[in-house]
């Protein structure tokens, strides 16, 4: 599979491109795995890492209410922007949105919670990341760039989560289930059999859950590269996987089913769910 994958890259990459994939903490498949990416949302699996950690020094409760206010309201993906200001919700709430529907007022209202982008990046170097980090609170009125990872460092966030080594034990599995809920799964989904997507999480699909998130930047009008990534953990009747994807500077700014880069990536995944489902292992990488 090594081989096959290495091929269709080479073949159809159109952009500059970077994945990982491993399993039981064994590396399958690196392709510039250790090249820094903007993460577009994808920064936002260590945000809700290090509200959590804030919660595992007492700092806070995840149950503790937040009040959003107009002031707070930020453009780009969500809900939040669009409801009343006066809401309140918990903070598990708030973390909730900013991972399912990636909403960025939900966002940067948990990163002044947590201290600001600073502690957030001091959090996230406990973790024993040297190449991720926070860039910006989100507001594209001041900067484009989010933040910055690589698609090995983005799969060992998940591997730690899935392990139940961040933070705590219980800590882990509440990040995990709300991974879990990410609404967004084209690149993850778009080519796998219907029925195993329709029927995710029954005893009719193999696929028991995808514990995800994705993230993306149309930019070029604004000379900046696009963006679309995603990353997480398929965990299936024959056991799990983490996978990662990264691409940036192609050309269409339409990130939807049909970019050919949301293709050309869910066409690489289709190739690991498959030969996953057929022997229930990789080959390791050589």
């Amino acid at each position: 599979m090594v081989e096959e994958l290495t091929n269709y890259i080479e073949k159809e990459n159109k952009c500059r491109f970077g994945m990982y994939l491993e399993q039981d903490h064994q590396s399958i498949f690196a392709y510039h795995a250790d090249e820094e990416f903007e993460t577009a949302s994808c920064i936002k699996v260590f945000i809700l890492a290090a509200l959590y950690y804030q919660v595992y020094q007492g700092k806070c409760n995840i149950t503790d209410l937040m009040e959003y206010r107009k002031e707070m309201r930020t453009t780009g993906s969500g809900v939040i922007k669009s409801m009343e200001p006066g809401l309140s919700m918990s903070l598990k709430n708030y973390a909730i949105l900013m991972i399912i529907v990636s909403d960025n007022t939900a966002t940067n209202m948990l990163i002044d919670q947590i201290g600001g982008v600073e502690e957030v990046n001091r959090i996230i170097s406990l973790l024993g990341f040297e190449h991720t980090r926070l860039l910006n609170r989100i507001d594209f009125e001041k900067s484009l760039c989010v933040g910055v990872t690589t698609p090995r460092e983005y799969a060992k966030m998940f591997s730690m989560i899935y392990d139940e080594q961040v933070w705590k034990d219980d800590l882990s599995r509440e990040m995990y289930s709300i991974l879990r809920r990410q609404q967004n799964n084209m690149i993850f989904c778009k080519h796998l059999p219907d029925e195993d997507v329709l029927n995710k999480g029954t005893e009719d699909s193999p696929i028991i859950s995808i514990a995800s998130k994705s993230g993306s930047l149309s930019l070029s009008m604004l000379d900046k590269e696009n963006v679309c990534n995603d990353g997480g953990i398929v965990n299936t009747t024959k056991g799990s996987y983490i996978a990662t994807f990264f691409a940036a500077g192609f050309e269409d700014p339409n990130i939807e089913e049909d970019n050919e880069v949301v293709e050309f990536m869910s066409r690489i995944h289709e190739k690991i769910y498959t030969h996953f489902m057929k022997y229930g292992h990789f080959q390791k990488e050589k």
